[in-house]
């Protein structure tokens, strides 16, 4: 999850008074010895999966029938996640750390989404729509601890203006709460137009939330229906469209299914469908590109959304991935079953045919 550092006297203080309180309960009854008065200066280290806080506590003064050295440091082996003022042993995946009676409302999320988008990008718009939900939301548990709760106004017109500084700034487009590190996926991975940031970080946040298995199977549904399955498409786009009072082919176009989650491919295809519907103004084709796009982030953050509440309801994640027949067909020869010299292998699940067109000259 990252490091954030944290300096809160009161919550190490907590946290020592639980440990001390914990020593002198199991010896009441069993030493009756006078009041001992002990100064304990302590540094604390605790590491979480969730975060780190490094705490350099004052001088403090205890006064126990039991204490009788001076203790140095506490050492916790295990991983940790915090609650409140409380420290609690857990263990991964953090799914464990969400409430089973919580459940991301689609129309929060959406909205969040495309905002979050306008305000930074793509990668930042799942990731915030998502982990940002429940930084705001969920009280009392590891997430209301880390920074960023508050910063998101739902109360705005929808777009940039939700985000609030000094955690946002609107003249680099750039968040500095906990999840402002999903900017990596942003236009295809740092730039550089490979997976679509809304397919890359709801993928990554289903492998921080779950087991590898699971996590594994809500990716590949994620990744599947990205590229199998029109986009941005779903009546909470719909919703989005109906409130921002958008147009289809003026405003944004939907893509019949991508084939791919490649967003050089993905960005094209949306340019390419704006242009043939009579659009030749390239400040009006990018703000039809931007708009699409913001549109997908909110389509992905609903699917993500939607699998983590059917989880928490069923624990299990709704599968309709399939490898698609290309694939299939190409790792007959590329596949792990064709022994070598001849195999040249890979592990695909996606379109062959994106890029290899069926057709061309077979190297």
């Amino acid at each position: 999850m990252g490091e954030v550092r944290v300096s809160r006297r009161g919550f190490a203080i907590a946290g020592l008074s639980a440990f001390l309180g914990g020593v002198v309960g199991a010896a009441i009854g069993r030493v009756a010895l006078p009041p001992v008065e002990k100064t304990v200066t302590e540094v604390k280290t605790i590491t979480s999966p969730v975060l780190t806080t490094q705490t350099q506590l004052q001088t403090v003064t205890v006064t126990s029938p039991v204490v009788t050295t001076q203790v140095q440091t506490v050492t916790l082996e295990k991983p940790i996640v915090v609650s409140g003022t409380q420290i609690v042993l857990e263990n991964l995946p953090l799914i464990q750390t969400i409430p089973s009676t919580f459940r991301f409302d689609y129309k929060y999320v959406a909205e969040r989404a495309f905002s979050a988008y306008k305000a930074v990008c793509c990668g930042f718009g799942v990731g915030d729509a998502l982990l940002g939900t429940l930084i705001d939301q969920l009280n009392n548990t590891p997430w209301s601890s880390l920074p960023g709760r508050g910063a998101y106004d739902p109360t705005q017109p929808l777009g940039a203006s939700r985000y609030k500084p000094p955690l946002y700034d609107p003249d680099k487009k750039d968040y500095k709460g906990f999840t402002g590190f999903f900017r990596y996926g942003c236009a295809g991975e740092n730039m550089w137009g490979m997976t679509c940031g809304a397919a890359l970080i709801t993928s990554m946040i289903m492998h921080m939330l779950f087991d590898k298995a699971t996590a594994t199977a809500a990716a590949n549904q994620l990744l599947w229906s990205y590229a199998e399955e029109p986009l941005p498409k779903g009546e909470l786009v719909d919703y989005l469209v109906s409130k921002l009072n958008f147009t289809e082919n003026v405003d944004y176009v939907r893509l019949e299914a991508p084939g791919t989650t490649m967003c050089h491919a993905v960005a094209s295809n949306i340019m390419a469908k704006a242009f043939k519907s009579g659009i030749t103004d390239n400040t009006k084709l990018l703000t039809i590109r931007s708009n699409t796009c913001a549109l997908i982030v909110a389509d992905m953050a609903v699917r993500a959304a939607q699998i983590v509440n059917n989880y928490l309801e069923t624990n299990q994640i709704p599968q309709k991935y399939s490898q698609p027949a290309i694939a299939k067909t190409c790792l007959t020869c590329h596949g792990a079953n064709v022994p070598s010299p001849y195999r040249i292998f890979f592990n695909m699940n996606s379109y062959c045919d994106t890029c290899h067109k069926q057709g061309w000259t077979h190297p």
